[in-house]
């Protein structure tokens, strides 16, 4: 239920950002507790409370470094660890290894955007409003659900809404493949790591990740992201190739 601000006490907050934690999230459950806290320095400063209660114990939040690049046999251990997992959810999870498309965006796809080889997010649906497509090769279309209540949703378990990758199913795969303080977003930096290290163009592989490329600006960029495809194929070609090895 809704609390208001004079009634707002620690055990509160703590009982919001405790699942973040668990769940690895620390930045997020620490931009939780900073925001409230400065509503209740705010409500103090203006009469409507005698104190903040969070000022005075706050948790000691980890500083998850943003740069986790897993090994090929972990990225295995993680895909053989999802065949414990419901089939829309081990089709989630194997693609996003293989396709570094964004969690958020990949999860809402539609079969109506894989055309042929390649899966496409339109630009209302990606973090910087610019259109991306991918390359699935066989071995990744493999990977796809089946289709299911002739729902226009790829990922979805009751045809309505599309699934979500929470924290049960990201602890299910830590804890299985032991190897704790991993996220789904790792794949994308594994991935870039993994074909940089293999001599692939730079420019491509962060074509393949939709990041924009601070050289090609105005009309040059919109061209040069739409003429991509060839060599987009050959990275996330080689990228299949390698996950396939690693997973035997």
């Amino acid at each position: 239920g809704l609390l208001k601000v004079t009634d707002v006490q620690r055990q509160h907050v703590a009982a919001i950002i405790t699942p973040l934690m668990v769940d690895g999230r620390d930045a997020t459950a620490q931009m939780v507790w900073e925001a409230v806290s400065n509503v209740l320095t705010w409500a103090v400063k203006f009469g409507h409370r005698d104190d903040n209660p969070l000022i005075r114990l706050k948790p000691d939040f980890k500083k998850v470094a943003r740069n986790r690049v897993l090994l090929m046999e972990e990225v295995a251990a993680v895909w053989k660890v999802a065949d414990s997992l419901s089939e829309v959810h081990r089709a989630a999870v194997r693609l996003l290894i293989l396709l570094p498309f964004r969690k958020s965006e990949f999860l809402s796809c539609r079969w109506t955007e894989l055309d042929g080889e390649w899966l496409s997010i339109p630009p209302e649906r990606t973090k910087n409003s610019d259109a991306t497509s991918l390359f699935l090769s066989s071995f990744a279309a493999a990977q796809l659900p089946a289709r299911r209540n002739h729902s226009h949703l790829i990922f979805t378990t009751d045809g309505k809404v599309a699934t979500r990758l929470g924290s049960k199913i990201q602890a299910k795969l830590r804890d299985g493949a032991g190897i704790p303080q991993w996220q789904f977003h790792d794949f994308r930096r594994t991935f870039s790591t993994h074909m940089n290290e293999g001599g692939h163009p730079s420019h491509i592989i962060e074509a393949c990740l939709n990041h924009r490329d601070p050289t090609r600006r105005g009309v040059a960029g919109v061209y040069n992201r739409a003429e991509y495809r060839a060599a987009k194929q050959i990275v996330l070609q080689a990228w299949s190739d390698l996950v396939e090895a690693a997973v035997g």
